[in-house]
């Protein structure tokens, strides 16, 4: 993974773990359980054509996201670890 990517799943992952934080600590139980946050990450590459090809290829992680499970990262690169951040 480059370091580029890491750092943005490193950001993705902190934002999800405080969404979830914040509404555990709620005192609205209904956050708890309907809140999640799934989000895709990718990097720009010397191959990345557009702007617009950048937010479809996160848009396509943040799918993946989604259909994993909801409530985890998941970025473009193979090495991503699947279930990161499944747990929290």
């Amino acid at each position: 993974m480059s370091d580029d990517l890491e750092y943005a799943v490193n950001i993705a992952e902190r934002i999800r773990v405080n969404v979830k934080i914040q509404c555990t600590s709620s005192h609205d139980h209904r956050l708890r359980d309907w809140v999640t946050v799934s989000l895709g990450v990718a990097a720009r590459r010397e191959t990345t054509e557009s702007v617009g090809a950048l937010i479809e290829a996160a848009d396509e992680q943040m799918y993946r996201a989604k259909n994993a499970g909801k409530n985890r990262v998941k970025a473009e690169d193979a090495e991503q670890t699947p279930d990161a951040g499944a747990a929290i």
